[in-house]
């Protein structure tokens, strides 16, 4: 398992996440969640946790 794949899995079991984009070119990761269940704080620790240097950046929609 890539870990790519592995942070992808490791978002997935964190409740409110509601879709994760995962473009390899860009070496980016968008990730929708409903802030009412989760936040940004615990996804960077998940992402921090699979090996990555999280950069979040806020959504302008």
């Amino acid at each position: 398992m890539s870990a790519t794949t592995a942070a992808t899995k490791l978002m997935t079991l964190v409740p409110g996440v509601n879709k994760i984009a995962v473009s390899l070119e860009k070496r980016q990761t968008t990730v929708s969640f409903d802030d009412a269940k989760t936040h940004a704080e615990i996804l960077t620790w998940v992402i921090q946790e699979a090996g990555y240097r999280p950069q979040p950046q806020r959504s302008s929609q």
